[in-house]
C-alpha cells in the first residue's frame, strides 16, 4: 500500500532557487542543511529529505536549474555556424552582462 504524506507547504521549483543561490554565494561544503532549511520557509528536516533525499542531490537539482538559466551564457561556444572568434566574443560578452547582474550573488 502507497502511504501518502501531508501535501507539501512549500514551492519544490522555488525552493530549488533558493538553494542554487545558497550554493552559488556559499559552495556545496559551506552551505548548511540549516541555511537550506530556512531558505525554503523554514521547513522541517523531513520535509527537506522527502522532497530533495539528501544535500547532494539537491545540490545536483539546483546545477541543473543554473545550467538551463545563468549557464547559457556560453551556448554560443557550441554553435558551430558561427566564427570560432564571433563565438568566443558573444560568450565573454553574455559572462559579463550576466555576472554584472544585481538579481544573484556575485
Amino acid at each position: 500500500m502507497v502511504r501518502i504524506g501531508r501535501p507539501r507547504k512549500f514551492s519544490r521549483d522555488e525552493a530549488i532557487s533558493q538553494a542554487m543561490m545558497l550554493f552559488w554565494e556559499h559552495g556545496f561544503e559551506s552551505t548548511s542543511l540549516a541555511q537550506l532549511k530556512k531558505a525554503m520557509g523554514g521547513i522541517s528536516s523531513a520535509s527537506f529529505y522527502a522532497a530533495f533525499e539528501s544535500k547532494d542531490a539537491l545540490f545536483k537539482e539546483a546545477l541543473d536549474q543554473y545550467l538551463a538559466t545563468y549557464g547559457q551564457v556560453s551556448t554560443s561556444l557550441t554553435n558551430y555556424s558561427l566564427s570560432s572568434r564571433t563565438a568566443i566574443e558573444l560568450a565573454l560578452r553574455s559572462s559579463a552582462i550576466m555576472q554584472t547582474e544585481q538579481t544573484h550573488p556575485l
